[in-house]
């Protein structure tokens, strides 16, 4: 039953973050961190950890403060708006790491049947190995909501944009904007992601 969920899900998220993204006429050529990439209807979506065009290496991440859940409120409650807050709350985890290069946070986020969690914890730490950790961003949501198309319950669709703090003597990535669609489930009295596709909407 949940494997039969996960792949309605996978290829959900893909149509959806499909005909959510904008075409910009992005360039596809990789930067020196990883490129961005379309996500394919599968029931284990392969996400890249995505990096804006004008990303540089740094090698000594500064500290970075974690996202503080009271700007998530209800994300702790069984309602559908509380696994908004909880989606949302994922992406900012997420955002944060690959600043830090710390996963522990976002590792209790995921649930452990959830492969595309586990396939982007993996590119961060390939992110630390490499030296392509993000400079410092803020993330702001520009659209959450229940994905209405589909019977599985806790389908969440998010867009945000990721803007760049300005860096004494290097380039400042312009803002990043990406849409992700992602299902997630009550669990030991909070919400964990099953699965997620994400989209780059400058590509």
């Amino acid at each position: 039953m949940i494997a039969r969920r996960l792949l309605a899900l996978g290829a959900l998220a893909s149509l959806a973050v499909g005909a959510s993204a904008c075409s910009s006429g992005g360039s596809d050529e990789e930067p020196t961190a990883a490129p961005t990439t379309a996500q394919q209807a599968s029931p284990t979506p392969t996400p890249k950890v995505l990096a804006p065009e004008g990303m540089t290496p740094r090698q000594t991440p500064p500290p970075v403060d974690p996202p503080d859940p009271a700007d998530f409120p209800g994300m702790q409650e069984q309602t559908e708006e509380g696994a908004q807050q909880a989606f949302a709350y994922y992406w900012a985890v997420a955002i944060t790491a690959n600043q830090s290069g710390d996963t522990s946070a976002l590792e209790e986020l995921g649930a452990e049947s959830c492969d595309a969690c586990t396939q982007y914890i993996g590119q961060v730490a390939e992110r630390v190995e490499k030296d392509q950790l993000w400079p410092p961003a803020t993330v702001t949501t520009d659209a959450l909501e229940k994905y209405e198309d589909t019977d599985i319950d806790n389908v969440v669709l998010h867009r945000f944009t990721v803007t760049f703090e300005e860096q004494e003597g290097k380039k400042t990535p312009d803002p990043a904007s990406y849409v992700s669609v992602g299902g997630l489930e009550w669990s030991d009295g909070g919400w964990k992601v099953l699965d997620f596709a994400l989209q780059s909407q400058d590509s």
